[in-house]
């Protein structure tokens, strides 16, 4: 029986220290996350978004996005994937244009923090941040002629 206790404790000393770091994580995320939502879906019925999704909308339109899902893609490039999960959840995109706009998110999030950590490895900085856009702008080219 003894054993069987031991095991049981380590096992609950586990589940409260996962449950206790998915929480703050968690509470982390939502500093990030909610504040970028409710921004993005006031922005999404103002003057200032309708002018900016048309002025972007035949940038946007090579990738089969609407114009303000411009902010979500600049959002991911320069803050984090989670802000950029915010604004696209924020803009109520349909299913092949959120697919289109996460794998380019995903392909080249967070430049500058990446950049900098780059350059402290030695890597070629510029030439790495280049290709990852580059490669999300082909991608997401792709992408949306496929779904379209």
């Amino acid at each position: 029986m003894g054993r069987f206790h031991r095991i049981a404790s380590e096992v609950g000393s586990a589940a409260k220290a996962g449950v206790v770091s998915g929480v703050k994580i968690t509470i982390k995320l939502a500093k990030v996350i909610l504040p970028v939502y409710i921004v993005m879906a006031f922005l999404k019925h103002t003057a200032l978004m309708s002018a900016a999704s048309r002025a972007l909308s035949p940038v946007m339109s090579v990738f089969g996005l609407p114009g303000e899902a411009a902010a979500a893609i600049v959002l991911g490039n320069a803050v984090s994937l989670y802000s950029a999960l915010a604004a696209v959840k924020a803009l109520q995109m349909s299913p092949e244009q959120v697919t289109i706009a996460g794998l380019m998110i995903v392909i080249s999030h967070n430049l500058p923090s990446e950049y900098v950590v780059l350059q402290k490895m030695g890597a070629p900085a510029a030439a790495v941040t280049a290709a990852r856009f580059i490669a999300s702008l082909v991608a997401g080219a792709v992408a949306g002629a496929v779904l379209r």
